[in-house]
């Protein structure tokens, strides 16, 4: 009786039910432990949960595997050594490619292998990409406006970022999470107007919550200066690339720290854009209808000059022309190796429609 006076006080007052005694359960009908129905429904909840596992792991190696597959059935020159021209391309500054692709010095061919190889071989040290869309770039490379402030650049984006043809994750393994986007987000429209071209998506960790960037559908990616270190996040995966000179523009997000935690873990250069001053619409996210906090889309570089050229690029295009959500209004100051961003607040009601 003592024992069944615990019980009670813990579980509520026992009654007994028909079939072998010893057999209880609560008045409201819970199953006690160690009862058969019990062990019963205790079975079924953990056959449950292990075919729940495994069909996400099996959905993981095949994402995975999609990934290696892209990569193996590239051309060879994508898998080879980089060249010293190759080094050439990828150490210049992003001004000054654009300037030799303009001029017709420069084909952007040219310039994606090279940054191509480059990304290959980060992502082999760190586990940086997720989605890889080089094949498709050769065509967008060919095809590019080479007039425009970013003619024939590869733009490296976050996971999140919406590109006709492929998946935005976020790290999730669930079948609806992995369905190809139909078309490109608005950010990625402006950035092929302008000249330049999506080539890779790059890590996060799964609902993006994180300052580091992991989940069970792409692994882990780590620091290219210290493999016992992260790169931040949730923009890791991106910081991680830029960081190692695998691209030298990247797309990330912010609400508290996305682009400016990864930028200082890694030592890469950022601006997390005021609100309403980026294209945001047509991306992916994992809190739908975040307006109290909400997410900016902003540019990360690998050089303080890089981040002044993205920057004025990307306004340059009139970005307001491209997401409504965009506010017209704004003032850029530059000066020598310095500059400044200086935006007035305005409401909504105020910025202008498109």
């Amino acid at each position: 009786m003592h024992d069944r006076g615990r019980m009670e006080a813990r579980f509520g007052s026992l009654l007994p039910i028909s079939g072998p005694s010893g057999h209880t359960r609560r008045h409201d009908g819970i199953l006690l432990p160690g009862t058969p129905e019990s062990l019963v429904s205790l079975f079924r909840d953990i056959q449950q949960a292990c075919s729940i596992f495994l069909s996400a792991f099996s959905r993981s190696r095949a994402k995975q595997k999609e990934r290696e597959d892209r990569i193996s059935s590239l051309q060879p020159e994508y898998h080879a050594a980089l060249t010293s021209r190759d080094r050439e391309i990828v150490n210049h500054d992003v001004a000054s490619l654009v300037v030799k692709v303009q001029s017709g010095d420069l084909d952007p061919e040219d310039v994606l292998l090279a940054y191509s190889k480059k990304t290959l071989d980060a992502h082999r040290k760190t586990n940086c990409l997720t989605e890889v869309m080089i094949s498709k770039a050769q065509t967008l490379a060919r095809e590019c406006n080479r007039a425009g402030p970013l003619a024939g650049m590869p733009v490296s984006v976050k996971d999140t970022v919406g590109v006709a043809g492929y998946a935005s994750s976020i790290g999730y393994s669930s079948p609806s999470w992995l369905v190809p986007f139909q078309k490109d987000a608005a950010i990625v429209r402006l950035l092929r107007d302008a000249g330049a071209y999506p080539f890779v998506k790059t890590n996060v960790p799964i609902t993006l919550l994180s300052f580091e960037s992991s989940s069970d559908l792409w692994g882990r990616t780590i620091n290219p200066y210290s493999a016992k270190h992260s790169p931040g996040g949730s923009t890791g995966g991106e910081a991680a690339l830029l960081a190692f000179g695998g691209s030298r523009l990247g797309i990330g997000t912010d609400v508290a720290g996305s682009v400016r935690v990864p930028a200082h873990y890694s030592g890469i250069y950022t601006i997390k854009a005021s609100s309403q001053r980026f294209p945001k619409s047509g991306n992916n996210t994992s809190v739908v209808g975040q307006e109290g906090v909400p997410a900016v889309y902003s540019p990360m570089t690998r050089t303080l000059d890089d981040l002044e050229t993205f920057w004025r690029a990307i306004v340059g295009m009139k970005p307001w022309k491209y997401d409504h959500s965009v506010c017209q209004r704004s003032l850029l100051i530059f000066g020598g190796h310095h500059w400044y961003l200086a935006v007035r607040s305005y409401t909504l009601a105020n910025c202008q429609s498109p």
